[in-house]
């Protein structure tokens, strides 16, 4: 691996907490991943806006996959001057199926439940929940080990302390440096409602 891709995997990996942009979970190998292809969108293989950090399964389970609803984009000199920001205007003029979680907040769009499984009524992302196979064995797995510590933690704070102070306690940590966020921010919601 070239300096330059050490360089920029070592930024990426600061900016997503060593953790994968499709599936949350902190590994130790995280991979470039080019959230339109550099097979066919050469050109983006060092723009900023089109890179993510990916675990080697979303990365593989997304390959080359880039499904768009218009017609692509083919490269044109002019776009060399603005190369770090072109992915929401291609996005834009293409409509990509993949949802990108650079440009979009996902949090809205996902709909979990207590045994760790993922949907969403949002095409763009059940989707990206199919092509990366996010209901993965062991992603669905530590989700649900994630719920089921939690119920146990929420049963300790309600015997100590009654069912109104376990409702007020977020249960799970949702730092940033936490692996499933998203999971963890529904388990607290779950319990405190």
């Amino acid at each position: 691996m070239g300096r330059q891709n050490k360089d920029i995997k070592k930024k990426l990996k600061k900016i997503y907490n060593n953790k994968c942009a499709y599936c949350e979970q902190k590994v130790e190998q995280i991979q470039i991943e080019h959230y339109r292809p550099k097979s066919k969108y050469w050109w983006l293989a060092y723009s900023w806006d089109n890179l993510l950090c990916a675990c080697p399964s979303c990365n593989q389970n997304k390959a080359s996959n880039f499904e768009i609803i218009k017609d692509k984009i083919n490269f044109e000199p002019s776009y060399l001057e603005q190369i770090h920001n072109l992915i929401k205007k291609y996005d834009e003029a293409e409509e990509p199926k993949f949802f990108n979680p650079e440009q979009s907040d996902p949090e809205p769009y996902i709909i979990f439940d207590k045994n760790g499984n993922i949907k969403s009524e949002n095409k763009k992302f059940e989707f990206t929940i199919e092509k990366c196979k996010l209901n993965r064995g062991h992603l669905k797995d530590d989700r649900k080990r994630i719920f089921d510590e939690m119920i146990r933690n929420y049963k300790s704070i309600m015997l100590m302390f009654g069912k109104e102070t376990a409702k007020t306690v977020s249960i799970y940590s949702v730092e940033k440096d936490n692996q499933f966020i998203a999971y963890r921010k529904f388990c607290n919601k779950l319990l405190t409602q």
